[in-house]
């Protein structure tokens, strides 16, 4: 899914990010997503792995009251790593090895706080993301200070 998409719905994509979505509720899969942040919108979209996405959430800039990447101490995560390979030697076993490392590669999470039309505001978490958020937040911010 690493592919860039340069416009999507006649908007041109300022920049995209690629992470999984921690599903706020039942109707939301635990799957991997294209964040697309347009002028006017972001998009979140998962991959139908057939050319078209399934569109999970639209937000207007104006819904959106904050999008940060929040990053989490490496230490704890090559900590894990490295018991993780030592329980594997010990036990032979390689589905350990594989948990150890989704978990040294989640350090960071996105979160985006937006309003929720009643007056109250909500959040959205993805985690794994396939690089920083820096670039996103920075263009958002622009965004948000000139409409």
């Amino acid at each position: 899914m690493s592919q860039s998409i340069e416009e999507y719905k006649g908007e041109k994509v300022l920049t995209d990010l690629t992470a999984r979505l921690m599903p706020p509720n039942d109707n939301y899969p635990d799957c991997m997503c294209k964040l697309l942040l347009t002028k006017q919108h972001l998009y979140v979209l998962e991959d139908n792995f057939d050319g078209t996405f399934a569109e999970h959430f639209v937000f207007p800039i104006g819904q959106i009251l904050k999008l940060e990447e929040k990053t989490f101490g490496k230490t704890t995560a090559k900590r894990t790593g490295i018991t993780a390979f030592l329980l594997a030697l010990l036990s032979l076993g390689g589905a350990i090895i594989s948990a150890g490392r989704n978990n040294m590669s989640s350090d960071s999470l996105l979160t985006i706080t937006y309003t929720d039309g009643m007056g109250g505001s909500k959040g959205l978490c993805f985690h794994e993301l396939e690089s920083r958020a820096t670039v996103m937040e920075s263009i958002f911010k622009q965004l948000k200070e000139n409409p």
